[in-house]
């Protein structure tokens, strides 16, 4: 079967009455020579098939310019667009001798759709009128096709297509018009015959409802499902480039499908996989598709589909997004959803719950919620049980036609989950423990660590006295939920009471370890290095990620670092804080921000939450047998959301009383400002002129 590259429209729902039709398109039961009834033709000649043994009759073109039309009716359903199809084969040199040896001719035939205005009348027979041309009438639209060379009684298409768009057309009478063109070059030898005449209605496509992550319900002129769909006709076609855009031109279009390798035969492009990005309401999209064929080792360019467009229309009501789609309410304040948009809808209905996979219920106004019956939902006085999803239902009334935002939003109410002031210890069950004031996930104190108010920075803190040779005091907390939070602040004073040069006890101290061994944690150390050459001679906080991904079956081991490059002197204190938030950590040495970190590679880091926890320890490594840490910790605070950079100053300020901090990123300042003055002066251009054109390039040696 050969086909024309065109595109087909698919149906998603039936016929809207046009009442389109056509009559004796199978030319069957009338006799030789005979005129066939509601045909208007030129020849007035109805030829006997001759090379098909299961057709007995057909419709002939005898000569060039010959021609037959008829009325198919009214469009009073406002098609769009519709199909014709037809069967059509040769008959050169004369239908009364088949071995006639006169070489095959291309076959030139179109196919038109013409209204008229009601005052054209058809008519039959030598010397009859034609309907191109005529007064009264528009052409509406035409297609013209070459058959290459068909051999005489051998060379049968069936199911030929060619489509038609009737935009321009009105509710007048619609007339099918076969044309015999000729090849220019015999008047008589260029005969063929065309059988099965039938009309194919495409009706506009109406979606009741969108598809998940697009942003429209319904599409005029493309195929049902919101899928493009193309047909491959010529076998020497063997690339082809679909390209799409909201450019009418596609002068600049996204290209959605490149280089695909084909076959004659039908193709489906669907918009949600090819063209991930949301389509907007209410636009004009265009689309073609180029057809490449072999030339020697490379493709070359043999046909360009006509551009074909279609516009995103609207059914009943549409919901958008709600936004924003995540955010982080501190308890006590209020959090607002909106819509990206809203259409139709003239009633709405808010809807909570509070996992994925629980049941929703609708809100009510009061004292927690404010607008559930508007497109604007205000949850009030936020407090912990409030965390979870909101999405809007909205409603046209008139219609009774009811959609859902296409997302929900979700809401995580921030607050400080755990903190250890270490004012206090008890002891319960022989074990020493120093209470979480906030959710009782109290800390066990290991191997004689205890609580000291020397050199502390407020009130009493943990002290951790693991000199050379005397490694053994640490402390775990035993409720290993601890950091289960997809967001998380871990914030704490720090105080080193040593500088321990070995590389060993540097490498293994933490402040903080969360996991379940070296390969699976979550950890802060502060890395002392000033006289190790081994190390690079300088001094780091840092904050690092272990974790693995599975990938093609195999576990593939991740590692994320956030440092602070800074000189760590023994005997001050530091506060020090790690925060991760939606894949992003940063880290803050004074209420500074330090580096700030999104995983590469397309992964987000991996949040506590995710991690394997065997052990959450303070002072010791999980991987670690022995404790290495010397030092002194204080208002250990765990939050279940990230802290702003102005709440961690805030909280800096509080203890130290500073009247101000520097904010590095500002400008990326960090990469400026080399005196850390905070703000980039003359000093820091000596740096930058130090290095002013030096050429540093490395030339070959000469032969």
């Amino acid at each position: 079967m050969r086909r024309f590259l065109c595109i087909l429209m698919c149906l998603s729902m039936a016929s809207m009455g046009s009442a389109l039709s056509i009559t004796n398109g199978d030319f069957e039961a009338l006799g030789i020579r005979q005129d066939v009834p509601d045909w208007f033709d030129y020849t007035a000649t109805f030829l006997r098939l001759l090379y098909s043994p299961t057709d007995t009759q057909y419709m002939g073109f005898a000569n060039d310019d010959c021609w037959a039309y008829q009325s198919i009716g009214f469009n009073t359903g406002g098609l769009p667009a519709l199909q014709i199809q037809y069967d059509i084969g040769a008959v050169l040199g004369g239908y009364e001798d088949p071995e006639d040896p006169t070489p095959p001719r291309d076959v030139v035939l179109t196919v038109s759709i013409y209204e008229s205005d009601g005052s054209f009348v058809g008519s039959d027979g030598p010397g009859s009128s034609d309907i191109d041309g005529a007064d009264g009438v528009t052409l509406i639209d035409s297609v013209t096709v070459t058959y290459p060379a068909m051999a005489v009684g051998l060379d049968v298409i069936t199911d030929s297509v060619t489509l038609y768009y009737l935009d321009s057309a009105g509710s007048g009478e619609l007339f099918l018009r076969f044309a015999n063109e000729g090849d220019g070059v015999s008047s008589t030898d260029d005969r063929f015959a065309i059988d099965n005449v039938q009309i194919i209605e495409l009706p506009s496509i109406i979606n009741p409802f969108p598809k998940e992550g697009t942003d429209f319900v319904a599409i005029e002129r493309t195929s049902a499902e919101n899928d493009l769909v193309f047909t491959v006709v010529d076998p020497a076609i063997t690339k082809v480039d679909v390209r799409f855009g909201t450019d009418p031109n596609l002068y600049s279009p996204d290209t959605i499908v490149d280089d695909m390798t084909v076959l004659p035969g039908q193709y489906t492009i669907t918009l949600e996989t090819e063209y991930p990005q949301n389509l907007a309401w209410s636009k004009e999209y265009s689309w073609k598709v180029l057809a490449y064929e072999p030339n020697g080792m490379e493709v070359s360019l043999k046909y360009t589909s006509p551009v074909w467009s279609f516009t995103t229309i609207q059914e009943g009501p549409f919901l958008g997004a709600v936004t924003p789609g995540r955010q982080v309410a501190r308890v006590g304040e209020d959090a607002v959803f909106g819509l990206t948009m809203s259409s139709k809808a003239d009633a709405f209905q808010w809807r909570y719950y509070p996992k994925a996979g629980d049941p929703n219920v609708a809100l009510s106004n009061g004292t927690d919620y404010a607008g559930v019956d508007t497109d604007t939902l205000t949850v009030l006085n936020a407090q912990p049980d409030d965390a979870g999803f909101y999405f809007c239902v909205g409603t046209e009334t008139a219609s009774g036609l009811s959609a859902e935002s296409l997302s929900s939003g979700r809401l995580l109410v921030g607050q400080l989950k755990t903190y250890y002031p270490f004012e206090t210890t008890y002891t319960d069950g022989g074990g020493i423990f120093t209470p979480d004031v906030i959710s009782s996930k109290n800390m066990q104190l290991m191997n004689g660590a205890d609580l000291s108010d020397a050199n502390s920075i407020v009130g009493k803190h943990l002290l951790l006295e693991n000199p050379a040779g005397a490694t053994t005091e640490w402390a775990q907390i035993a409720d290993n939920t601890v950091t289960d939070y997809e967001d998380i602040t871990i914030g704490c004073w720090f105080r080193a009471t040593t500088l321990i040069n070995s590389n060993d006890r540097d490498r293994w101290n933490r402040v903080w370890d969360f996991g379940s061994d070296a390969t699976e944690a979550f950890f802060l150390t502060m890395l002392y290095r000033q006289n190790d050459p081994r190390q690079g001679g300088w001094d780091v906080a840092r904050s690092e990620w272990n974790w693995y991904t599975v990938e093609d079956g195999e576990n593939v081991r991740h590692n994320q670092e956030l440092d602070v490059e800074s000189e760590i002197v023994p005997e001050e204190w530091y506060y020090v804080v790690v925060t991760v938030e939606d894949g992003y950590g940063r880290i803050y040495l004074n209420g500074e921000c330090g580096t700030e970190f999104e995983s590469p590679q397309g992964l987000s880091l991996q949040s506590p939450l995710e991690f394997e926890k065997t052990f959450s320890y303070i002072g010791k490594a999980v991987g670690a047998t022995v404790p290495y840490l010397n030092a002194r910790i204080d208002e250990f605070k765990i939050f279940n959301y990230a802290l702003t950079k102005e709440e961690i100053a805030e909280e800096y300020y509080s203890v130290t009383g500073v009247e101000s901090i520097c904010d590095l990123e500002i400008y990326d300042l960090y990469d400026w400002d080399f005196n850390r003055n905070c703000k980039v002066d003359l000093p820091d251009f000596a740096e930058i002129a130090a290095k002013w054109l030096v050429d540093y390039r490395i030339f070959p040696e000469p032969d």
